[in-house]
């Protein structure tokens, strides 16, 4: 069964360039390791999310209550500050073994070593979790 690996990503608007380099350095990579598919989505600004978009009838009063009126929440939970943008990202495995092994040797490949370069983003602020697909249609 597939695996996915999911991130949410605060990046500087002006790093967007830097950004998708460092993306598809990463997704080859990765690939290489095992990765069937990489996805790499950059927020739409232009576009907020409301409560109507986005939630059922009965969810949205809850929702006016949030303290500053955030309906979809990724750039909350990404804690994205002014000047950044939210990077919704995943990678897709065949199954998690391939997964667990392609990980390790991707993390220990040497081309994925960004320390000597200049940070894209700070990645202590990068928010990853593996998961199942219970849907895929």
């Amino acid at each position: 069964m597939a695996y996915v690996d999911g991130y949410l990503t605060p990046v500087p608007r002006a790093k967007k360039d830097a950004y998708i380099a460092l993306a598809a350095r990463a997704a080859a990579i990765l690939k290489e390791h095992g990765a069937t598919r990489v996805v790499e989505c950059w927020s739409d600004e232009s576009s907020e999310a409301s409560p109507e978009l986005y939630h059922a009838v009965d969810a949205r009063s809850e929702l006016q209550k949030q303290p500053d009126g955030d309906a979809a929440g990724f750039r909350r939970a990404a804690g994205a500050k002014p000047d950044e943008v939210v990077v919704f990202s995943w990678v897709e495995w065949p199954d998690k073994e391939t997964h667990d092994r392609g990980m390790k040797k991707a993390m220990e490949d040497p081309r994925m070593q960004f320390m000597d370069e200049e940070p894209v983003f700070e990645g202590s602020r990068l928010i990853a979790g593996s998961f199942c697909p219970l849907l895929d249609v």
